[in-house]
């Protein structure tokens, strides 16, 4: 039950995590603080999560 619990959390932490990284403060703060050495990847909920889908296999 424990397991189950953690990656519960886990995996909505992380879903948090992303969701805050691809809004649009975090992406402004991104581009200013590597001026513009990195470009974001702004990528849909779909398309996210057929990624994680691709690499839990």
């Amino acid at each position: 039950m424990l397991q189950l619990t953690t990656k519960t959390w886990i995996t909505k932490t992380y879903a948090k995590i992303v969701e805050l990284y691809h809004s649009k403060e975090a992406q402004k703060a991104l581009q200013e603080d590597v001026k513009d050495g990195e470009k974001p990847v702004n990528l849909s909920k779909d398309e996210i999560k057929a990624i994680e889908t691709s690499l839990a296999k």
